[in-house]
């Protein structure tokens, strides 16, 4: 059996079976293949560092088998609302802003790495097909400025696409391997979230029967 521990966010829902997909659409369990999602406590690419002490506890838990990996996967925050907001803040482009972001994470990420822990990067996930920050959600209606407010739906898709190709870049320069299941998993036509696979418009449920067999997770 070969274990793929998830450090993620909200989106780690995707590698639990116990979110199926849509009736009709029964998850596969793979005997040779499981994912296991830890709860790191991080929600984003550019504050992993103050998670530093909970993401040491808990790999200190882990006993990785010979076969056994750590996917991080992370971003879809970060495209949602900090990437923007500090393009517009401290006025510098989107693109210097992803770099930002990436820089950070992969600092970290290599530090792992230099520790002896299998580690990975996943893509990030497809964005959401609506302009809101929120999803439109209505208890999240305030006053003041909403990080990532302004942010269309074909800026979203620029971001993500542009920071897993950055996330792409770094892991072929450090060594790392790079999980893209990027093409698996987006709705062709929109490049966003495909919604029919979806909880909410933006997190996806279980798709780890969709990553097995299309990444062929079970051959390494």
């Amino acid at each position: 059996m070969k274990t793929i521990y998830v450090f993620s966010n909200s989106h780690g829902m995707m590698f639990d079976p116990q979110y199926q997909r849509a009736e009709g659409q029964e998850s596969i369990i793979h005997s040779e293949v499981r994912f296991v999602n830890p709860i790191s406590g991080v929600a984003t690419c550019y504050s992993i560092r103050d998670h530093d002490e909970n993401m040491k506890k808990q790999l200190s838990l882990i006993e990785f088998g010979e076969r056994d990996v750590l996917w991080m996967s992370f971003g879809e925050i970060d495209v949602r609302f900090h990437i923007f907001y500090y393009h517009e803040k401290d006025k510098i482009t989107v693109d210097e802003s992803i770099d930002r972001v990436v820089d950070v994470y992969f600092s970290y990420i290599r530090e792992l790495k230099n520790l002896g822990v299998p580690i990975c990067v996943t893509c990030c996930v497809p964005p959401q097909p609506n302009d809101s920050p929120f999803h439109n959600d209505p208890s999240y209606q305030i006053k003041d400025y909403i990080r990532g407010d302004g942010l269309d739906v074909a800026g979203r898709v620029y971001i993500t696409e542009r920071l897993n190709l950055r996330f792409k870049e770094e892991c072929e320069k450090s060594g790392i391997p790079y999980i893209d299941f990027y093409e698996l998993i987006v709705d062709q036509e929109t490049r966003c979230v495909k919604m029919e696979w979806s909880k909410d418009g933006m997190h996806y449920l279980y798709i780890g029967d969709v990553l097995i067999e299309g990444l062929k997770l079970y051959e390494d």
